[in-house]
């Protein structure tokens, strides 16, 4: 109903359940997701005329059984056995179905400075290095990562504008890193010895393919940094904001 109200040029929807709620429970977040997802392409299917551009958030977990390709691309092969991807795909396939003016982005792990509701990798070993002088790294930290910054992430999502082409685009950091790698540049940061210890009897999380991100990088109006200085930057905010 307020909706109806407004003139809107564009609608964001990054509401969602996690991939450790899916975990969980699948049917549950499952049904929840896609009943927000149908409200959401009807009223945008009613007001067709106005144009309005849907921006929706999927998630680099379409990937995460393709380990063969070291660079993905949006058009390469879809088998994910995780039910977090299998629904991200669902949705993706309603979303192109019903509403074609949609910019469909698969997005990796996310890091930042903000609040965080679950375990994040990056966030963690700041705060253990910082008040620990310690990261602990699971297994022998070979699993690879790729991460955006939320402060990334957000300004290249504000620049996609009325003349994007609409479709699918990965977007992430232009490198992954494996934990061991991750762990080596934060403790570089700090003004003191940083341990890192290897739980080698912990296993690993699994490892996703590196997601090519040219595609959405051809609009000239997006710059992602590389994922070292994203770290760095990261690093940086969150010792500015201790002072």
């Amino acid at each position: 109903k307020i909706l109806k109200s407004k003139k809107i040029s564009y609608f964001y929807h990054f509401g969602g359940h996690s991939n450790l709620s899916y975990k969980h429970s699948f049917t549950k977040c499952f049904n929840e997701d896609l009943t927000s997802l149908i409200n959401i392409l009807n009223f945008l299917e009613k007001n067709k005329k106005n144009k309005i551009k849907f921006i929706y958030s999927s998630s680099s977990y379409v990937y995460q059984n393709n380990m063969i390709k070291k660079n993905i691309r949006e058009e390469d092969y879809l088998n994910p056995n995780n039910g977090f991807g299998v629904a991200k795909i669902i949705f993706e396939n309603l979303i192109k179905y019903k509403y074609p003016n949609s910019v469909i982005l698969r997005i990796s792990s996310v890091f930042g400075k903000n609040a965080i509701k679950h375990p994040n990798l990056i966030n963690n070993m700041y705060l253990s290095s910082k008040k620990n002088n310690e990261i602990e790294i699971w297994g022998s930290g070979k699993r690879y990562l790729q991460f955006i910054n939320i402060n990334n992430l957000i300004e290249s999502i504000i620049k996609i504008d009325q003349k994007f082409i609409p479709g699918i685009y990965n977007i992430g950091s232009k490198s992954n890193y494996t934990t061991k790698e991750i762990a080596n540049i934060i403790s570089l940061e700090f003004d003191k010895k940083i341990n890192i210890k290897y739980k080698k009897n912990i296993k690993e999380g699994e490892s996703l393919p590196l997601m090519s991100i040219d595609k959405i990088t051809k609009n000239k109006k997006i710059n992602i940094l590389d994922l070292n200085n994203q770290i760095i930057n990261f690093c940086n905010e969150m010792k500015n904001n201790e002072q």
